[in-house]
């Protein structure tokens, strides 16, 4: 992996090489004209060596900011490819969760815009999903019915006893999935970052990541409860009688909390809770059929079982 620099002057070039942040990376230096191009490179194309250039280019840019031009993104591009696949997923996944909540809930039936979601690009999509035509209507009434300017704290006031019914609320509820929700518009920059091939530095992707992720696992959750089925459907729970039903919950109810901040712990203490027999294949066959999610559970490993083997 590699990063490429125009650089503009000879000087620039020499500080550059001196630099102790590249001592463990490979330079190569290319003349062009009276100018140069260096090539900051990795051995390895993976998270760490994206992280590591991330960290070169942040630190070169605040230095020598003046006097060199990224003109190749390595890290960048394999984060961009990364997330690709992601977003991909996500937007699957959403459009099948709303085709479902559509079939399934009559009552709340939006059926020509759902029938036609397909053809909605994803900023339109998210405007269809968590935006309204009358609460946006009723909010500009009460901005432009006064003929005085509004403090702040008034006007949050007054637009807070608006009604605001989405079509999300309707079809899907409103306390599902509020990450989503709430950060909607985030995620729409987030994916045109990553179509359009943005620059990516190492601590918006892990956001972006832990985000997404976030997201698909409930999603995936909301999806398999309207057909009242285990995560994966190639392992059977019910066989598992009762070790199956309490793995089961004691996942979801981790999944819901949405707090992945001291996952890993988390996972720990969750296996220590389901120690309920000596047989650790039984265990590990549970977490197997979580295996989507292999991302988001990477601290559960052989370590957590080591006891359960001695």
């Amino acid at each position: 992996m590699e990063i490429i620099y125009y650089v503009k002057n000879q000087k620039t070039l020499n500080g550059i090489r001196g630099e102790k942040i590249l001592e463990k990376l490979s330079l190569l230096k290319k003349e062009v004209g009276d100018k140069y191009l260096i090539h900051v490179m990795t051995e390895n194309n993976n998270e760490t060596s994206a992280s590591t250039l991330s960290k070169v280019d942040s630190f070169l840019k605040e230095k020598y900011k003046d006097n060199i031009k990224l003109i190749d993104d390595g890290y960048s591009t394999y984060y961009n490819r990364n997330l690709y696949p992601v977003f991909n997923l996500f937007e699957t996944k959403l459009r099948k969760l709303l085709y479902l909540c559509n079939l399934t809930n009559p009552e709340k039936q939006q059926a020509d815009q759902i029938n036609n979601i397909d053809q909605l690009d994803f900023g339109k999509l998210f405007e269809f999903l968590f935006t309204t035509e009358n609460f946006n209507n009723e909010c500009k009434m009460i901005i432009n019915s006064k003929d005085h300017r509004y403090s702040k704290k008034e006007l949050i006031d007054k637009l807070s006893l608006v009604k605001e019914e989405t079509v999300w609320s309707k079809l899907v509820g409103i306390s599902e999935l509020e990450t989503l929700q709430e950060n909607y518009l985030e995620i729409k920059n987030y994916r045109n970052d990553v179509m359009h091939a943005h620059n990516m530095p190492s601590e918006k992707y892990w956001k972006i990541k832990e985000m997404m992720n976030g997201i698909q696992l409930k999603l995936e959750l909301l999806i398999n409860k309207m057909f009242d089925i285990a995560p994966d459907q190639s392992v059977q729970v019910s066989e598992y009688s009762k070790i199956g039903k309490l793995v089961n919950q004691k996942f979801k109810e981790y999944v819901e909390s949405e707090s992945y901040k001291n996952y890993q712990q988390q996972v720990t203490t969750l296996v220590n809770e389901l120690k309920l027999t000596t047989d650790s294949d039984l265990l590990k066959n549970f977490f197997f059929f979580f295996k989507e999610y292999k991302d988001k559970l990477k601290g559960l490993d052989d370590k957590l079982f080591e006891s359960d083997k001695k």
